[in-house]
């Protein structure tokens, strides 16, 4: 062979050489140590000469029609360069063999179209009636068990996702229209197109995979979600096994089995050869004595440096990488789980008018609003958060609605109060049905068990969550603040704006007595006192005061309560009905319907019997509707365009305001609303 040289080794570099009489080699770089390194060498024809090096000839085979010339040695076996690549049988790969137009490629482009609408579908019905806040639609919280299996999931569901491994695979495999079966009709441009169509519909299968995972509530919905989206990414194959049986067309079975005779190959990682170690590997190439190292290496044409490997690396570095996107995709929505994100924040609760002895279920409606606890998190029962009866300046107050394990329910209780001696457990006062909510606002107010000195099942619960999300949820009177609640336009409040602006003085009419006003109760820095979001109106004579107040679900008339007492009572944080005990405080002389209205003014008022005996109305005894007195606003006034005088009034200007006159012996009230004849008295 030839002498010394001094060449070095280069590192991780591969190349092809240039030999005489048209010979040509292509060199894997030079292995560390006792690692074996292959050469192949090729003609100007296909016929190929390859063997296989490690410090010293191993096996050298040349093929020229039916000659062979083999040196061979029995210490080494042979190793292989490339590898085949067969394409992934499958309508991409058609759409890439295929001529545009021809039967196969509309087939191809009909059933990739198809397999992504039926995608979209999916994401569509899962993501609909979406909030900006959560978008996902993830639950708001869910067992650890089923966290952990989300996480499993999402892991096998990239792994297992075909379209994208089969993608990510031929990054180490180059396009090659010289190779053996490629047709004309499979161009760059097509490779690159079909591969492109595979990589989109696998990423968006995985997609629907992690809306799967993220928005299930137990560990058999994930995996069933998971079955049913295993049949959706197989459809490219199924219409592919189709047509490769013969149940389309025989034109579509030719090109399925045209798709068998293409080979691509793939290379395996090198690292290194030298000029030395070539001369020493290299036999004589038949028809030559002896062949100098330096004429036998006429150029070098070098590729890149470890240009294999690193596609090689680059195929496993993208797998990694979409598997960290799922995950951290998962991470971010588990986080937000565990912070409360996803869960109501306030809710409002309205009771009916169930009662136990004094305790009138009304008097606990109002806004809930999660708890939270000593590190600042949202306090939770069973990976559920609690949710506390909120005061005027947002303190948790005694009544709480939270998921009782033992009932496998959610229950409302109240602080200090039991069913009994024997009442144990959650002591709850009103349970849901059985359910697994995360969400109290998801489960349904119907059949809940009540409590009333007997279990009874009340329909009249009604709780919903206190959400933002558009003009809507303002009533129109308000815009959203981003932050979940509303800012109302002027004379309009509440936290959904559903309240009119409050009557400075409301006027109580009662036929044939003088008219009397109330005004506004009002605190030291002269704020109106609020009661259930509400304002109170007091008259006052004699010493003692008259007072409209609400109590949550209704609006009370109270007479003879101490002025004193009253302005005390009203002034502490929070003027909760059942706890002042506003049953034993002066004389309750009439209760008005079931309203939201934020005057007692324009509503139906019932007069309670003075012996207090059951009646139509819990414990507040047998009652009877009132004909014969209104309420109105002060505010609310006549004039010659609202015609709000009755048949028998006339509307005159009395000290800048409207009054109503009415026709004597026909009429009376404050509008002229009643007949004469109807006369009787308030109480």
């Amino acid at each position: 062979m030839v002498g010394e040289s001094n060449q070095k080794p280069i590192a991780c570099t591969s190349g092809r050489l240039s030999l005489k009489d048209g010979w040509t080699a292509d060199l894997g770089p030079e292995t560390p140590a006792a690692a074996p390194t292959s050469t192949r060498i090729r003609t100007g024809t296909d016929e190929e000469t390859q063997f296989v090096v490690n410090g010293e000839p191993t096996q050298t085979s040349h093929q020229d029609g039916a000659d062979a010339l083999d040196v061979s040695s029995p210490k080494k076996e042979m190793l292989p360069l490339e590898e085949e690549f067969h394409l992934q049988e499958d309508i991409f790969s058609l759409l890439f063999l295929s001529p545009v137009r021809s039967q196969a490629f509309l087939y191809s482009m009909f059933w990739m179209a198809f397999q992504a609408g039926i995608i979209t579908l999916i994401a569509y019905d899962m993501l609909k009636d979406s909030d900006e806040d959560n978008f996902l639609k993830v639950p708001p919280a869910v067992h650890p068990a089923v966290s952990a299996a989300q996480l499993l999931a999402l892991v096998v569901a990239v792994i297992s996702q075909d379209d994208v491994i089969s993608t990510l695979s031929l990054v180490s495999v180059g396009y090659d229209s010289r190779r053996p079966g490629i047709p004309l009709a499979a161009s760059r441009t097509k490779w690159i197109f079909s591969n492109i169509c595979r990589f989109s519909i696998g990423l968006a299968s995985l997609f629907i995979s992690f809306l799967f995972a993220v928005q299930s509530e137990t560990v058999l919905d994930i995996f069933k979600d998971f079955a049913a989206m295993a049949f959706v990414s197989d459809i490219d194959d199924a219409a592919f096994g189709l047509a490769k049986r013969g149940f389309i067309s025989s034109a579509l079975e030719d090109a399925t089995r045209n798709l068998e005779d293409v080979t691509f190959y793939q290379r395996e990682d090198t690292v290194g050869f030298s000029a030395d170690r070539l001369n020493e590997a290299l036999p004589a190439i038949p028809g030559s004595d002896a062949i100098p190292g330096s004429d036998l290496v006429s150029s070098i044409e070098k590729s890149s440096i470890c240009s294999m490997k690193v596609k090689s690396r680059l195929r496993r570095l993208l797998l990694i990488s979409l598997l960290g996107i799922m995950v951290a995709m998962w991470g971010y929505t588990y986080s937000k789980q565990q912070n409360g994100d996803y869960i109501s924040k306030s809710l409002s609760v309205r009771f009916g008018d169930e009662y136990w002895g004094a305790l009138q279920y009304a008097y606990f409606s109002g806004t809930y609003e999660f708890g939270l606890n000593d590190n600042g998190g949202t306090e939770s029962i069973e990976y559920r958060p609690v949710y506390y009866e909120r005061g005027p300046l947002s303190e948790q107050l005694s009544g709480k609605f939270f998921y009782c394990l033992e009932e496998k329910a959610w229950v409302f209780s109240i602080s200090g109060i039991s069913k009994g001696e024997n009442d144990e457990g959650c002591l709850w006062l009103l349970r849901s049905p059985e359910t697994e909510s995360f969400d109290l606002s998801d489960v349904s107010t119907e059949g809940w068990s009540i409590w009333t000195g007997n279990i009874e099942y009340s329909n009249s619960l009604h709780i919903k969550e206190i959400v933002c999300n558009s003009n809507a949820d303002c009533n129109y009177h308000g815009s959203c603040n981003g932050n979940n609640g509303c800012v109302c336009e002027e004379g309009w409040r509440g936290e959904s704006c559903q309240l009119e602006e409050f009557c400075e003085v409301v006027q109580l009419y009662e036929k044939d007595k003088t008219l009397v006003e109330f005004n506004l109760l009002r605190d030291d820095s002269d704020e109106p006192i609020l009661v259930y979001d509400r304002p109170a109106y007091y008259h006052q004579g004699n010493g003692v005061v008259s007072v409209f107040l609400y109590t949550g679900r209704r609006w009370f008339y109270i007479v003879e309560w101490e002025l004193l007492d009253l302005i005390s009572q009203m002034t502490v944080p929070f003027f909760h009905a059942y706890w002042e005990e506003i049953y034993d405080k002066g004389n309750l002389e009439a209760y008005s319907e079931p309203t939201e209205s934020s005057t007692p003014a324009g509503i139906h008022w019932y007069v309670v019997s003075g012996t207090r005996s059951i009646g139509d109305y819990g414990p507040f005894g047998f009652s009877r509707k009132i004909m014969d007195a209104t309420v109105h606003c002060k505010a609310v006034d006549c004039n010659e365009s609202n015609r709000v005088c009755g048949l028998f009034g006339e509307c005159f200007e009395d000290g800048g305001e409207g009054k109503c006159i009415c026709q004597e012996g026909l009429s009376t009230g404050h509008f002229c609303e009643y007949f004469s004849s109807n006369a009787t008295f308030f109480g």
